[in-house]
């Protein structure tokens, strides 16, 4: 039973012969369409129209026959795309002719007289050229598949290879090659076990039979490993992660398939970060830089089977190594550490110092630079690594590994060092500041300490017990105002709540801390919050002589200004008695005198003239010795510019009242720019120093220079006279009446003298 509608195109031109098969097909299992065509066009057209699936053709018709027929459906055949048949149905043929129009493609022939087989033949026929069709559809499935296989392979970066039963390779892509270094031809039918997995990364044998490759033929199971080898053409190997899988065709397995990638580099990532993690935590966790140092070797050397390490370590202006750690993986090569330093460009280890390169000695006996050679040629040590670990361009430390063979070198282990090298460059840098910290924390003058948010001690340096007798022991644990001086308490716990609830990075405070004997000390402290932490660093630095010191001078001027007032009292009596002195002796006489002339006058008339005469002349004179006594008392000033003037005149009278004779220079001075009080104060300066002068120096010149500089005005006054011992005791009151006038405008005074050799005053006084 043809479950299916057969399209049949029938070419003939005798309709007796149409009704004849049309009459035979419907009384069969065949359900058929029929179109019926008696010449080559209407065929043409049908063939492409109509897509037949049975064609059955007379072999004479006017102006057309079966063999053209079939010419046409063989043209047309590529393109139909399902199965198809053609009969030759027809009259007397001979045999040779319907050989060879089956020869030519026809399906079958018919005879017209047997035409009861028709119906089975187109069965036949069809079934026949089905199952043809339906195998060149898979076959072409295939060569698609195939295809698409090929760019697979050819496309993924995974190396994919087959294997048999034997283990013989079937197939393998590109990637595959390329990865393992073998040509195609070097791995087809050969046992790739023996080829490229027969040893472990250390060298040991690895047995077929353990491949769990081998494993999955056998289990008919997958599996996927991922810490195994494959070994190079060159004799590397490279960590691979693979899927092995079997090949099962009918339910036997004929193979396996393995799909493998490369993962050194991601092995190595793993391995760098693990290591780079295992030495910032040494880093970390020892105290000591040599322990540091010899850690790490012992973590590289663990991790890539080197068998000695060394770590040289630049000393503090980076021009010589000392060896400031080893490691031996199996205590083979016995080198102390702490040997004499390496200077800069000696042997290997100063050679990579000097230019801040890598070398590496693949035969140790044939280098004659390295200093150890011998050494290492007795344990059996042939190559070695040098690494220079660089900070910021510099080069602080040098790592040395061995081999036992002579041998190309490692890049993978190159490779892993370098990118190590940052990391611990990094870490020898910080432990260096660490130590340079520390050494500070512990030596420093200043009390230096950490203390919590709790305001409790955590840690604090060797100064407190310098310092206040306070050992580590008895300060933790105690809050910090334990020791403070209680007047200073609220003070101090107020500047540090003020550090924490503001956004200042640093606060300063001054406070007294209680010695353990009692004493007292003054501290000025910096107090800071230390980023992402819950500490404060508190650095005390110890000002109590400072102090004392301020209250020393603090004392000194008030006791200074005690006897400038004393000095100021006495020298007003001494002005009030020579006033009187003056006016008693000199003025009053003349006018008790001129008023004795009056009275005469009164009683002579005539004589009267004369007396009156001499009664003007004495008011005259006690006039002129008041004015002279006014002068003295207050210079006369005549204007704003009068300074020099006056100065003059003081000079004049001074040359009169004495043997002196006096030199006065005005240098860059603009007396408009000088107020009142200061011209008066200079002239009193000037005038108290000529005293002196008159007085102790014994001398005859005097030089006198006032000058404005810069940004100070500057009064020199010099004498070549018999001079003094300035730092010897003086009872007088001029010098300090000179400083205490120059104090005023916040001046100074300089007294350079010395006996035999004159004396000079020097008034400095700023200009604002």
């Amino acid at each position: 039973m043809v479950d299916s509608v057969f399209k049949i195109l029938i070419l003939e031109d005798q309709i007796s012969d149409v009704e004849l098969v049309k009459h035979l097909i419907s009384r069969s299992e065949i359900s058929a369409e029929f179109v019926v065509v008696d010449n080559k066009k209407d065929f043409e057209k049908k063939i492409k129209e109509f897509k037949p699936d049975i064609i059955l053709s007379d072999h004479n018709l006017p102006n057309f026959n079966s063999v053209e027929a079939l010419k046409i459906y063989k043209n047309y055949y590529p393109q139909i795309n399902y199965p198809t048949v053609f009969i030759l149905v027809t009259g007397t043929v001979s045999e040779e002719f319907a050989v060879s129009v089956i020869q030519e493609g026809a399906d079958d022939y018919i005879l017209k007289d047997r035409m009861q087989r028709l119906p089975l033949a187109i069965l036949q026929a069809f079934e026949k050229n089905k199952e043809k069709f339906n195998k060149k559809l898979l076959a072409k499935e295939q060569e698609r598949l195939l295809y698409h296989i090929e760019l697979l392979l050819k496309s993924t970066k995974e190396g994919i290879y087959g294997i048999d039963l034997k283990g013989n390779c079937t197939f393998i892509n590109d990637a595959a090659l390329q990865m393992i270094g073998y040509s195609r031809e070097e791995c087809i039918q050969k046992n790739m076990h023996k080829l490229i997995h027969s040893k472990k990364s250390d060298q040991r044998n690895y047995p077929e039979s353990d491949c769990p490759i081998k494993l999955t033929e056998i289990t008919q199971t997958s599996c996927t490993i991922s810490n195994e080898v494959f070994w190079k053409k060159d004799g590397s190997f490279f960590h691979v992660e693979y899927h092995a899988s079997p090949i099962i065709e009918k339910s036997k397995v004929v193979g396996a398939v393995v799909i493998f990638s490369d993962i050194s580099k991601r092995i190595q990532e793993s391995k760098l970060k693990e290591i780079n993690y295992n030495i910032t935590n040494i880093f970390l966790e020892e105290e000591s830089m040599d322990h540091c140092l010899e850690n790490t070797l012992r973590e590289f050397c663990i991790s890539v089977g080197k068998y000695i390490g060394e770590a040289w370590i630049t000393n503090i202006d980076e021009s010589a190594l000392r060896l400031a750690a080893t490691f031996s993986l199996h205590n083979h090569l016995n080198i102390e550490a702490n040997q004499n330093e390496i200077q800069l460009g000696e042997g290997v280890v100063g050679e990579v110092l000097k230019n801040g390169k890598f070398i590496f000695i693949p035969n140790i006996q044939e280098y004659n630079i390295y200093l150890r050679k011998e050494y290492a040629i007795k344990n059996n040590f042939y190559s070695a690594y040098f690494f220079p670990i660089k900070f910021k361009l510099n080069t602080i430390a040098v790592f040395a590994f061995y081999d036992t063979h002579i041998a190309q070198a490692d890049t993978s282990f190159i490779s892993l060092f370098e990118s190590c090298i940052s990391n611990i460059a990094d870490n020898i840098h910080r432990k260096k500041t660490e130590v340079q910290l520390k050494n500070i924390f512990d030596h420093s003058p200043d009390l230096i300490c950490i203390i919590g948010k709790d305001n409790l001690y955590k840690k604090v340096n060797q100064a407190f017990q310098t310092i206040l007798g306070y050992s580590e022991p008895d300060l933790l644990g105690l809050h910090f105002t334990d020791i403070v001086h209680e007047a200073d308490v609220e003070h101090s716990i107020l500047n540090s709540i003020s550090l924490e609830n503001s956004l200042q990075k640093v606060q300063s405070f001054t406070n007294r801390l209680i010695g353990k004997n009692g004493h007292e000390h003054w501290f000025n402290w910096t107090y800071q919050l230390i980023q992402e932490t819950d500490f404060y660093l508190a650095i005390a630095k110890d000002i109590t002589n400072k102090v004392l010191l301020e209250k020393e001078l603090e004392e000194e001027k008030l006791r200074k200004q005690l006897a400038i007032t004393d000095a100021v009292i006495v020298a007003q009596e001494r002005e009030r008695k020579k006033i009187g002195l003056e006016l008693h002796d000199n003025v009053c006489q003349l006018l008790a005198t001129a008023k004795i002339y009056i009275a005469l006058a009164k009683k002579d008339i005539k004589s009267g003239k004369v007396s009156l005469e001499q009664v003007e002349a004495l008011v005259d004179k006690a006039n002129f010795e008041i004015r002279g006594l006014s002068h003295a008392l207050v210079p006369r000033l005549i204007d704003e510019n009068s300074l020099e003037d006056a100065l003059e005149e003081l000079a004049m009278l001074t040359e009169h009242s004495s043997q002196l004779k006096i030199s006065l220079k005005f240098l860059n001075i603009n007396e408009r720019e000088i107020s009142d009080d200061l011209k008066l104060t200079f002239y009193r300066i000037i005038q108290e120093q000529l005293q002196n002068i008159i007085k102790y120096a014994q001398t005859n010149r005097v030089k006198i220079v006032l000058q404005k500089k810069k940004n100070h005005y500057h009064l020199l006054i010099e004498d070549k006279g018999v001079g003094f011992d300035v730092n010897a005791k003086r009872n007088g009151i001029g010098i300090l009446n000179i400083q205490t006038r120059a104090m005023v405008y916040n001046g100074s005074v300089k007294i350079t003298s010395a006996l035999g050799k004159g004396c000079l005053l020097e008034v400095l006084i700023p200009t604002v």
